[in-house]
């Protein structure tokens, strides 16, 4: 608990969850009878990644980032994850299972799966409930670190809309004079070649003009 505490409490500093995943894995495998971990983290467009891992060769770990599909989570979780909860329920050496990633909301940010080691023996249910703490704060640090990338986003996109609309702005001032300057050529002018060159300028400025008003709907 001290190891997984430790952990925590780097996690909700607002470190980078991501970068943390190796770390995790590693303090499960270390303080549990699961000799390996893996941690799948979804990212915002739902694609899977391995984020982190312990126990598995480099190899292993290359197989293991083939394997992340969504299909995958599905069939463990109807699996392995109603055994693992059950009171007093053991896992034997070997054996696999998972413990999701949730938000409050419900939705699925990933999950770790875990597999019993053959040389430490069997393991217990207890040890799964507290990984279950485990990554309750890994989901937390998780879907904080997504609402602050969407305020970034937001924020520049904010600041963008202002820069437009203020450029927008400065052009349509000078674009106001050149069309009211044509018309008034046009009709002063009776050559043809040259109010057709009026005309087209006149219609090119009114281009313009409707280029800007998209900017400021934007």
């Amino acid at each position: 608990l001290e190891r997984f505490a430790r952990v925590t409490s780097r996690l909700l500093t607002g470190r980078d969850p991501a970068g943390l995943c190796d770390e995790i894995a590693a303090a499960i495998t270390e303080t549990s009878h699961f000799g390996r971990a893996a941690i799948y983290l979804a990212t915002e467009r739902g694609v899977l990644m391995l984020a982190g891992a312990s126990g598995y060769t480099a190899a292993d770990r290359q197989a293991l980032q083939r394997q992340a599909d969504p299909a995958l989570l599905e069939a463990l979780l109807e699996r392995h994850v109603a055994a693992a909860k059950r009171e007093n329920q053991s896992l034997p050496p070997g054996q696999e299972t998972i413990v999701p990633l949730i938000s409050a909301r419900g939705t699925w940010l990933g999950w770790i799966a875990l597999a019993a080691s053959v040389e430490d023996g069997i393991a217990r249910a207890s040890e799964v409930a507290k990984i279950e703490m485990l990554a309750a704060d890994l989901s937390v640090t998780l879907v904080n670190t997504r609402l602050r990338h969407q305020l970034v986003r937001s924020e520049k996109l904010a600041a963008l809309g202002q820069l437009v609309a203020g450029v927008a702005h400065e052009l349509n001032n000078p674009l106001t004079a050149i069309l009211g300057y044509s018309e008034l050529l046009t009709g002063e002018a009776h050559d043809a070649s040259k109010l057709q060159r009026l005309n087209r300028l006149g219609s090119e400025a009114r281009r313009m003009q409707r280029i800007v008003e998209g900017l400021l709907r934007f």
